[in-house]
């Protein structure tokens, strides 16, 4: 098992990533309104298709085209077992082609009945979301490849798509913007249900599930910090660690891990080429609207991309105390006061503030400024023992500068 995932930023809730959340609200709202009779919908389907005439009718065409299965095995009495069989023959490439073709010509006596119930199992069947909904690759449209995505097998299903959809949009989201973030998600869907239905153009599977535009959120996050050094967390079996790697590198190493999985995996149900497909449309689309050309139409938060959780975390008092000081470097007094009056309004006891406008305001002794600073600076700190030798040293100079300036001490 080899996991890779990116640990550079954290999320602002102070500015919410509101269209990851709205996509991941979206998929949630699908799963609990839209998917939760699925599974009783397919089972009137195939409880209608083994008491129909269907079963006998179909089920020895299917057995001679299945050299495999065991003609004298089968009972037509076990509903289970017709039901097991069924669910092969709704997925099967071979025997959807061959009813594709005409499997029962108009001349043959049964045809009639067997159109008739056949149209009964497939209306039954289209009311089965992940069916109706999902992207079969053999009748591919524009508009399953777009709902397929909102779509999941299960729980589990649904919440690992979505952890993953949060660590990686979040920052998409911020740096794209809302249109083009969407944009990207939702054509990095299609771009992966197109290259799965490329490499399995006859599958009558439905592909669900929103890891092919969450893989094109990867593909796109690798591609728009291109060599810039990120942190990573890496998961290998039992090794784990934090890393910083050029983030592109890292795109060739997911893209040969889905190959990989999906030429040693068997019968996992996971769409690996979907992944594939998700990555490269990502990074394709995320190379395109970051190129010189497209990148003056269009607005990218380059201040985020370049940033990092440490400078998002500084304390603006900080920063603030910093550009005080180097205003008072360059000798703009005024403009460093401002800044520490400004600080002083969110923490009026911050000492390093205190002591550098008390060397700021004894240029000018004997204005009622400087000795309405000396009386807060009283003010603060009396509740602070630790603090009286400072407090002590400062009004020894405030006399020395106003040998005749009075304090309103209380």
């Amino acid at each position: 098992m080899l996991l890779i995932i990116p640990a550079e930023r954290k999320i602002n809730w102070s500015s919410p990533p509101v269209i990851t959340l709205a996509l991941i609200l979206i998929n949630i709202l699908v799963f609990v309104l839209f998917q939760q009779n699925d599974e009783k919908k397919l089972n009137d389907a195939l409880s209608f298709y083994v008491s129909s005439p269907l079963a006998k009718l179909e089920i020895p065409l299917y057995e001679n085209m299945s050299p495999a299965t065991d003609k004298e095995s089968i009972n037509y009495r076990n509903n289970n077992q017709l039901i097991n069989i069924a669910v092969n023959m709704i997925f099967d490439e071979k025997w959807n082609k061959k009813l594709a073709q005409g499997l029962f010509k108009k001349t043959s006596p049964d045809y009639e009945i067997w159109q008739e119930n056949r149209q009964l199992f497939e209306e039954r069947l289209s009311r089965v979301n992940f069916i109706r909904y999902g992207l079969t690759p053999a009748n591919f449209s524009l508009l399953t490849a777009l709902t397929y995505q909102f779509l999941h097998g299960d729980f589990w299903h649904l919440f690992g798509n979505m952890i993953f959809l949060l660590i990686f949009g979040f920052s998409l989201e911020k740096i794209f913007g809302a249109l083009k973030y969407i944009a990207i998600y939702l054509l990095s869907g299609l771009g992966a249900a197109s290259f799965f239905t490329l490499v399995n153009p006859q599958s009558y599977i439905p592909l669900i599930g929103a890891s092919g535009a969450i893989a094109g959120l990867m593909g796109s996050y690798a591609t728009i910090y291109g060599l810039k050094r990120i942190q990573f967390f890496i998961w290998f079996f039992a090794y784990f660690k934090y890393i910083k790697l050029p983030a592109l590198v890292v795109l060739p190493v997911w893209i040969i891990k889905e190959v990989w999985e999906n030429a040693s995996a068997e019968n996992t149900g996971i769409a690996y080429m979907a992944h594939v497909g998700g990555l490269i449309t990502g990074a394709l689309l995320t190379f395109i609207l970051s190129h010189q050309f497209f990148s003056k139409a269009i607005s990218i938060d380059t201040d985020y991309l370049e940033g990092s959780d440490e400078e998002d975390d500084r304390d603006p008092v900080t920063e603030k105390l910093e550009k005080s000081l180097q205003l008072i470097k360059n000798l703009n007094f005024k403009k460093a006061r401002l800044e520490l009056l400004n600080i002083l309004k969110i923490q009026p006891g911050n000492i390093r503030a205190l002591e550098l406008l008390f060397n700021i305001d004894k240029l000018n002794p004997e204005t009622k400024t400087f000795k309405k600073l000396v009386d807060h600076i009283f003010q603060v700190t009396k509740s602070e023992r630790d603090l009286d030798e400072w407090v002590y040293q400062l009004y020894i100079k405030f006399r020395q500068l106003n040998p005749s300036g009075g304090l309103s001490l209380t």
